[in-house]
């Protein structure tokens, strides 16, 4: 298991994509996440336990799903989904995908990385000052009914909207056409800092010069007042905050990510990846892997248009090879990954400190039997065999002393029906089942 694990987390460093791939009951799953343990936490000693499933840095850090025919780009990458407006109306909104949304979160880190204390403070003072305007703004129009606000050389119709829903700020004017702005947090901190290099010089922008710089031609009036108001406000609570030197902020340390995609290929792959098939490739980690999504149309900001995988992002998939239910992955999509096989004789360690000693031996010594029955039907290689994973299934039958009967109900409960699939077809498949139980039940 060691030297599977270290060759495994070696090819991932190298690689950035790794699928695991062995026979079924050969824990797969389970060695994904002892690698992203082992990646996330950067510790040679780090070993995976049910526990870790509740701390943060893992949890934030690591995802896990699990692909099936049904599983589509929507849910990967990004699509509509239905939502009440604040009239009651259903309307259709973009929402990032698991694996978007993941990898967003890992470049926050990537960026934050490389910036150092100062500018995380700033930040900081930003977005909490920026928080408290919202709830501001909310409490205004919930009073008045409106949020008044200046355009770049005009005023603008009143804002009658806010709403803050985890770092997503949305705010609309009271106009018919309801141009309505999602902007992050993160983004209006950016922006903010660029509308003040200029405004605090001029006391104003000009109308093509706030359009070249934030890119936003239709919605610049209502990103203007928002900065402006923004500005007239809080500018001075956050200068007097940031000429205090009271900084608390810690430099922030680059993290390594893991996705981890359990049965990889029982989701039509190149459907689900889309336009990522390209920035998958390990050559195209960063923003040189940059796509544009296939709703990048309905996205405001022109660099949020374009979607990459960030450079601390780390994919390990797991597939059975031999599934006769799901279509194969395509060899494109395949140069893509490195792959590694788990053995079935390589899992047997599974079983130790699980099993009480008078049946592990048992376990093995038929295990390897079984396998070696099942290479010798023609047509069937290691890919057939049977991990240990199933043979873990004893501990719920094993309760000392009744080892034949315990062996009996996994044939029953567990082996018969799995093998009975693999020879499925042949005109011998029952002679062949009945051979095959002498190994396991005696």
């Amino acid at each position: 298991m060691v030297n599977l694990k270290e060759n495994c987390i070696k090819l991932l460093k190298e690689n950035y994509n790794l699928i695991l791939t062995g026979a079924p009951g050969t824990g797969k799953t389970y060695l994904a996440k002892q690698i992203a343990a082992r990646i996330i936490f950067n510790d040679d000693k780090k070993e995976y336990t049910e526990a870790l499933e509740e701390d943060e840095d893992f949890k934030n850090q690591c995802k896990f799903v699990q692909f099936h025919p049904s599983y589509d780009y929507t849910d990967f990458i990004e699509g509509l989904r239905p939502i009440k407006d604040s009239n009651g109306n259903m309307v259709f909104e973009r929402k990032d995908g698991v694996f978007k949304e993941f990898c967003k979160i890992a470049l926050k880190n990537l960026i934050d990385s490389q910036k150092d204390v100062s500018e995380l403070n700033e930040d900081t003072i930003i977005k909490n000052n920026l928080i408290k305007f919202i709830d501001d703004i909310s409490n205004i129009i919930n009073e008045k009914g409106y949020f008044e606000i200046d355009g770049i050389d005009r005023k603008a119709a009143p804002l009658d909207e806010i709403k803050l829903n985890n770092d997503l700020v949305y705010f609309a004017p009271q106009i018919k056409s309801r141009l309505g702005v999602s902007l992050s947090l993160d983004t209006i901190i950016e922006f903010y800092k660029k509308f003040i290099k200029v405004f605090e010089v001029k006391n104003k922008w000009e109308y093509q010069d706030f359009i070249n710089e934030f890119g936003y031609e239709g919605k610049h009036t209502y990103i203007h007042g928002f900065l402006k108001a923004f500005y007239e406000r809080y500018n001075s609570e956050i200068e007097k905050e940031l000429n205090s030197n009271d900084m608390t902020i810690e430099k922030v340390q680059k993290k390594n990510f893991v996705f981890i995609i359990d049965e990889i290929n029982r989701g039509e792959i190149s459907k689900i990846f889309g336009e990522l098939f390209f920035a998958i490739d390990t050559g195209y980690r960063g923003v040189k892997g940059k796509v544009l999504t296939q709703y990048s149309n309905l996205i405001d900001e022109e660099s949020e248009k374009y979607f990459y995988i960030p450079e601390n992002v780390y994919i390990i998939g797991t597939m059975n090879d031999i599934d006769r239910s799901v279509e194969s992955m395509d060899f494109a999509m395949r140069r893509r990954f490195a792959f590694k096989e788990v053995k079935a004789k390589d899992t047997k360690y599974m079983l130790d400190n699980v099993l009480d000693n008078e049946v592990l031996d048992e376990a093995k010594d038929r295990m390897n039997k079984l396998n070696k029955a099942i290479e010798k039907i023609e047509g069937f290689n290691s890919s057939y065999h049977i991990g240990a994973s199933y043979f873990l299934k004893l501990k719920n039958y094993y309760n000392g002393g009744n080892i034949e009967e315990a062996f009996n109900s996994l044939w029953e409960n567990h082996l018969r029906g799995l093998l009975y699939e693999y020879l499925r077809g042949m005109p011998d498949a029952e002679s062949k089942l009945e051979e095959l139980k002498k190994f396991i039940v005696k």
